[in-house]
């Protein structure tokens, strides 16, 4: 009986050993799976971000080549927000047409564009670069013609392209 017992107990333990053995590699093995999933999850982001840059029209552009682009999509959303979002007699006129003129740019280049465009050239730069062309547009008197639209964006680019020479 203490024989029988004794063995009982002896597989009792064995079976439990093994049992435990068991677990522990299940854990480790959905440990490695949750690692792997995480991994795998970050890659996919790295190759979509490097994607996103690579292939980005504006980042693919040189800087002289992304500064034209740039002159050509201000001067454009000067004359259309002039055209339709300022009155010749608002007091602010100037005011608004900054406003509308630099979100209509941002709405035009997008979201993404922008992001890559920040990565590359520094956190807000397209609105960085609107608020200076855009100053110095007013220094020199050329958005009161915008506003009156005695010019258009032909002139507006030849004026901002002037800046940089």
């Amino acid at each position: 009986m203490i024989g029988g017992l004794t063995l009982a107990i002896f597989w009792l333990i064995i079976v439990t050993i093994i049992l435990a053995s068991l677990c522990i590699q299940v854990v480790k093995l959905i440990y490695h799976l949750i690692s792997l999933n995480k991994q795998a999850k970050q890659h996919l982001l790295d190759v979509k971000k490097r994607t996103e840059e690579k292939y980005n029209k504006y980042i693919a552009l040189t800087p002289a080549e992304f500064d034209e682009r740039l002159i050509k999509i201000f001067s454009t959303q000067l004359e259309l927000c002039a055209v339709s979002d300022v009155s010749e007699k608002d007091p602010d006129a100037t005011g608004v047409l900054y406003a509308h003129a630099l979100e209509g740019v941002m709405r035009f280049i997008g979201t993404r564009s922008i992001d890559a465009i920040d990565y590359y050239y520094g956190t807000d730069y397209i609105s960085r670069w609107c608020e200076v062309h855009y100053r110095i547009l007013e220094n020199r008197g050329i958005l009161s013609k915008v506003i009156t639209r005695q010019i258009y964006s032909d002139a507006i680019a030849r004026e901002l392209r002037s800046i940089d020479k």
